[in-house]
């Protein structure tokens, strides 16, 4: 980490907390450290289907989970409309394509 850059201070305290420093995360193969600009910030994603859903019960989920779908479960409705009087909360779920 360079010394110039505004954020070396924090990363620096925020390190000794654990009583870590920078030294700590160098490694002698390379792969393993990425030093660099390696990481894409900003990805355009492709192959994803969306859905849009809105929703007034928190506490219902918005998908099935890996063992309803391992299992074939069927629940009669995941999500129900919000009514005029609920609160509407509204969500988007994502799904990777093959």
């Amino acid at each position: 980490m360079s010394i110039n850059e505004p954020s070396a201070d924090w990363y620096t305290e925020l390190l000794k907390e654990d009583c870590l420093t920078v030294k700590d995360f160098s490694h002698s193969v390379k792969d393993f450290a990425l030093p660099g600009s390696y990481r894409k910030l900003i990805v355009v994603p492709e192959n994803v289907k969306y859905e849009f859903h809105e929703y007034s019960n928190p506490d219902i989920p918005l998908v099935k989970s890996d063992l309803q779908l391992l299992n074939g479960t069927i629940t009669s409705s995941i999500l129900t409309p919000a009514s005029q009087n609920e609160t509407q909360n509204n969500d988007i779920c994502l799904d990777k394509g093959n």
